[in-house]
């Protein structure tokens, strides 16, 4: 699925690319092309593609090893750099009672993400426990990742996504 950026990606891009604080590295192509891949999901895209895009820098490792585990750990932060920038955008663009609202939620998404990727873990001990944490962890990132991707492109429903009248 390496196809020519598309307008998501574009857009982003272009957004990202005027906030001084967005080092060149958090926002690589090939995370766009993530984020692009998971837009289109509901239009053709194969969840396996986007794990493919995701997980594409650690493939060539044997899973579990520790150049793979370190692959990984350098992946969700890379993923962590691009949540934490992307969050603060939102933040800032939408309205204090929106800010407010989606405070509360990733309150309650942190403590989903740990639950759940903790099961993952103990759901994948016979392959590694530490891979499947780990790469849980980074999908939910990138799926929060492009959510809020979508609120700063104006394309998210999520109530919290609404911005100030001018």
């Amino acid at each position: 699925m390496k196809e020519p950026l598309t307008t998501l990606s574009a857009s982003l891009v272009l957004a990202l690319s005027a906030v001084p604080s967005v080092a060149a590295e958090p926002l690589t192509e090939d995370k766009l092309q993530v984020l692009s891949c998971l837009e289109q999901l509901d239009q053709g895209a194969e969840w396996s593609q986007c794990l493919d895009l995701m997980f594409g820098p650690c493939a060539e490792h044997k899973v579990g090893s520790e150049v793979h585990l370190a692959c990984l750990g350098e992946e969700r932060l890379s993923w962590r750099l691009v949540l934490v920038e992307l969050q603060a955008q939102v933040f800032e663009a939408v309205t204090p009672s929106g800010a407010s609202d989606l405070a509360t939620l990733l309150g309650q998404w942190t403590g989903y993400v740990v639950q759940k990727c903790e099961a993952v873990g103990t759901a994948r001990a016979d392959i590694s426990s530490e891979a499947g944490q780990l790469g849980c962890e980074i999908t939910e990132m990138v799926g929060l990742s492009g959510e809020f991707a979508a609120c700063l492109e104006g394309r998210s429903a999520a109530p919290y996504c609404s911005y100030p009248q001018n």
